[in-house]
């Protein structure tokens, strides 16, 4: 859609996409292209097309060695650097998740970030593309991530939420804009599936999107996300917790063999497929993952439970993973 809105507008030279690394996208070879998660890429790496990235807003291993309280968002000023050194009139578009899900469990920017990112796009004449996939339909307390800076993007990609795990369904929200300079160039937007409009998956959103309204579940999210993380800092009293982040009920923890030096384990070593089966084998779903220090190690636990979630279970959900995390740190001696 961005590439076509650029054709019909006239400005053909701008085509490319820069995205982030520590990013998940998708696993389509596009997607992957996108994405910026090496243990991802690598088995496909000559087949997809070259898409610049810059550095991830990582607070807890910031690459500029910055603490929160002292940055300038120089994370934010990576993107006007890759723009200009790519060429304005290439850039087409900048792809980014709200909250980095999958490949580094949730780590959410500091405020300001995506303001400056908007000012940048607006500044060079790119689209910004939010990928709301995990954290749209209220899953960090808004009904989209994005909403928590005030920043409106010219394109939200949606998916998880809207079906509530019933259905697949996707959509692509877009600006007027966009929209009018499709309709009035080509006429025709080039870009269609098999499975495009199905009316189940429709009514399936619909439902969903009633029932968290009728229920108020955006609220709730917000209300014992609060909740969440306040409680899953109890975590810190194991010394293989190096940091704990999140935003609604979207949280992560983060695994590290010195909390001093945030060193990470060995990827051999699979702690967080460790921690995530004892936690199953306890009663407890958690999203392992790894790569986020460097695409190929670091160890996190993503947790993204129901709505309708209670205290009571939040604290359920936090014994059950204290007592992982502790069983997997004796097996380890640490």
């Amino acid at each position: 859609m961005a590439r076509q809105y650029q054709v019909d507008r006239g400005k053909h030279t701008k085509f490319k996409v820069i995205s982030r690394w520590t990013s998940y996208h998708g696993n389509t070879l596009g997607a992957l292209a996108l994405s910026g998660h090496t243990g991802r890429r690598r088995y496909y790496q000559p087949l997809i097309q070259h898409t610049p990235h810059i550095v991830p807003a990582y607070c807890y291993r910031c690459p500029f060695g910055r603490k929160p309280e002292s940055c300038d968002l120089e994370c934010a000023d990576d993107l006007e650097k890759m723009i200009l050194y790519e060429g304005p009139d290439s850039v087409s578009a900048f792809m980014a998740e709200p909250v980095v899900g999958a490949t580094a469990g949730a780590l959410v920017p500091k405020d300001g970030y995506f303001q400056k990112i908007r000012e940048i796009c607006d500044r060079y004449d790119v689209l910004l593309i939010v990928d709301e996939v995990m954290t749209g339909i209220g899953r960090t307390g808004r009904n989209f991530a994005i909403e928590h800076w005030g920043v409106a993007p010219d394109m939200i990609v949606c998916a998880k939420g809207l079906g509530a795990g019933y259905y697949p369904v996707f959509g692509v929200i877009t600006t007027e804009a966009i929209h009018g300079a499709i309709k009035n160039g080509n006429g025709n937007f080039v870009h269609g599936h098999t499975y495009s409009q199905n009316p189940l998956a429709c009514a399936t959103g619909i439902a969903v999107l009633d029932y968290i309204d009728r229920h108020d579940l955006v609220t709730r999210s917000a209300k014992m996300g609060a909740y969440l993380l306040e409680k899953l800092k109890f975590l810190y009293r194991h010394p293989i917790v190096g940091d704990v982040r999140g935003l609604g009920l979207f949280a992560g923890v983060e695994f590290v063999r010195s909390r001093e030096t945030k060193e990470t384990f060995d990827p051999a070593l699979k702690i967080n497929a460790l921690v995530s089966n004892l936690a199953f084998d306890k009663g407890l779903i958690v999203y392992p993952g790894g790569g986020g220090a460097d695409g190929m190690r670091g160890d996190h636990a993503l947790l993204a439970p129901p709505f309708i979630i209670t205290e009571a279970q939040i604290d359920q959900l936090v014994a059950i993973l204290d007592e992982a995390i502790g069983d997997i740190s004796k097996e380890l001696d640490i």
